[in-house]
């Protein structure tokens, strides 16, 4: 009965009466916060607060609000404290901000939801060898030549090299015949498709890298890219590369990296896809984000704008796939993003 009785007083030492010398001194004069979310939109508030004091875990209970409303909302009393804001509309990207309550204070935020992003699974990128090496061993038992693989593209058609005189042809290969794209009249050390299957690559033994995209529209010779895992597209009249390490804008023959994302697209001259890988720690820093924290990113590039669309997903490259934004993640999946 004792252990009981003293725990009891305990527990009133170390929770109710901290808290309400708290509300007593802090809260003379009544603290709020008001929200605007624009005409007619219906959402939902949630402030979390923290004490940051280890020993006293459950007072943080009493700065937890939540709250649904239509075009304002109004929370208060608020004690003072520190608070991560978090607003959710159906259909629209959440938003979250941190906001410092002082006593007495007055807080107004306003807020323009932007439209939620969906990601629509297209197909997987992965194709059976099995494939490719019958259609070699095919082409080598009728005659047709030896070649050797490239990989397979977008459109399921697998590409092969083959050495004629002092050059190099590549074309595709059927099960009933090599169809001749073009000739190459340079010495290849490598070939490969890029992971999204759209660009090929090849590096010269003289050190330069040949981007040839399978429309066989643009190409572009660069400084070879020693890196296997490699995304290379065409957009916008710019050659963007994505590597293991971040993300390279062509310019002349100079690599340029984006300081600011792992990789990104551009939509329009104005909206930009981001996102910033969870090992990437410099640009998580840079973009004032938690560590080990992998973050996909709408900007407005004409007003500084940004608005996290998802967290906590890997993806390997952002690209177009038939004009349209999509990423491929690290198990050869693409997906449409839906509602940019």
């Amino acid at each position: 009965m004792r252990a009981r009785i003293f725990a009891i007083i305990i527990l009133i030492l170390l929770v109710a009466l901290p808290l309400y010398l708290y509300y007593y001194f802090t809260t003379q004069k009544i603290s709020s916060i008001t929200i605007h979310a624009g005409s007619g939109i219906a959402f939902s508030v949630q402030l979390s607060g923290s004490f940051w004091v280890d020993w006293l875990p459950l007072m943080d209970k009493a700065l937890f609000y939540t709250k649904d409303c239509i075009d304002t909302c109004v929370i208060s009393p608020v004690l003072p404290a520190r608070y991560m804001l978090g607003l959710t509309s159906t259909g629209k990207a959440n938003i979250s901000d941190t906001i410092i309550v002082n006593s007495g204070e007055k807080i107004y935020r306003s807020f323009l939801f932007q439209n939620d992003v969906s990601f629509v699974s297209i197909w997987n990128i992965n194709r059976d060898d099995e494939l490719w090496l019958s259609l070699i061993d095919n082409a080598k038992n009728k005659n047709i030549w030896d070649f050797s693989l490239i990989g397979t593209d977008i459109q399921n058609r697998v590409w092969v090299m083959r050495q004629w005189e002092k050059t190099t042809q590549i074309g595709i290969l059927n099960s009933e015949r090599f169809n001749f794209i073009r000739n190459i009249n340079a010495s290849i050390s490598d070939a490969k498709l890029d992971e999204s299957r759209s660009i090929l690559i090849f590096d010269f033994a003289s050190s330069k890298t040949l981007l040839l995209p399978i429309t066989l529209i643009w190409e572009r010779e660069i400084p070879t890219i020693w890196n296997i895992r490699t995304v290379t597209i065409w957009y916008n009249n710019q050659w963007k590369i994505r590597t293991s390490t971040g993300s390279f804008n062509i310019q002349w023959e100079r690599l340029m990296e984006d300081i600011r994302f792992t990789d990104a697209i551009d939509i329009d001259p104005q909206v930009r896809i981001g996102y910033i890988d969870k090992n990437d720690a410099v640009k998580l820093s840079i973009g004032n984000f938690p560590p080990a924290t992998s973050v996909l990113i709408r900007l407005n590039r004409a007003t500084g704008e940004s608005v996290v669309l998802r967290k906590w997903f890997d993806i390997h490259a952002l690209f177009f796939y038939k004009n349209e934004p999509a990423y491929l993640d690290n198990s050869g999946n693409i997906y449409s993003i839906v509602g940019d």
